[in-house]
């Protein structure tokens, strides 16, 4: 496989999730929410939410569909509200 297009492959990949992670941070603080506080909100204990939202934000877990519809919910936002602008 060609160096450069698997390069420009993993440089888009991160570009979007390092997109993705801003958005949900913009999100979190617009609604006054912090990681731990999501995680009470979509179930989860304190600590488990906030290591939930740590490894979204530093892209080392992708976020589903479900995922997004639930912090959307938690957040009281609109799914596209949790994506990066194009």
């Amino acid at each position: 496989m060609d160096t450069r297009a698997q390069f420009d492959r993993n440089a888009a990949n991160l570009r979007k999730r390092a997109g993705y992670a801003r958005a949900l941070r913009i999100a979190m603080a617009a609604a006054d929410v912090s990681g731990a506080e999501l995680g009470r909100r979509l179930g989860m204990t304190p600590a488990a939410g906030t290591e939930w939202v740590r490894r979204r934000t530093r892209g080392q877990v992708a976020s589903t569909t479900d995922d997004l519809e639930r912090i959307a919910t938690a957040l009281g936002c609109r799914v596209r509200d949790l994506l990066p602008d194009r």
